[in-house]
């Protein structure tokens, strides 16, 4: 994993702001790549929402608690996991473009309220090319 192609850009453009929070593509901080997030944190990153937790082929790290949770002990590095919702057993995912997209509006509209009552938060993420 490398931030430092975006980290320079932004940099580059004369952002004054600092970049405090990250979002890995796919959400794609697993069980096996943990240490990503000591990079992160090793970088200056506070936050991160990089990982859902439910399972698929390409991420997921089902037995990551599903609310936001210090992942790296004594440190104030905190992750915001990605929300789903529990149906029948399964670990459903209700969060980001492709699910908005994809889901059917009913779905979508019933789970999101059933993942807040559950949590009482919920984290999603769309970019703009979620609506084009």
């Amino acid at each position: 994993m490398s931030t430092r192609m975006p980290l320079a850009g932004l940099e580059s453009s004369g952002a004054d702001a600092r970049m405090r929070s990250h979002r890995a593509p796919y959400a794609s901080i697993t069980r096996d790549r943990r240490w990503a997030l000591d990079v992160l944190q090793d970088k200056g990153f506070c936050y991160d929402s990089s990982i859902f937790p439910t399972k698929n082929s390409l991420y997921g790290f089902c037995r990551a608690p599903r609310f936001p949770y210090r992942p790296i002990t004594g440190t104030r590095f905190v992750e915001f996991p990605l929300s789903r919702v529990r149906i029948v057993g399964l670990k459903i995912p209700i969060a980001g473009g492709f699910y908005l997209r994809t889901l059917p509006y009913w779905f979508v509209r019933w789970a999101s309220p059933a993942s807040i009552r559950k949590d009482s938060r919920q984290s999603s993420t769309c970019t703009p090319g979620n609506w084009i």
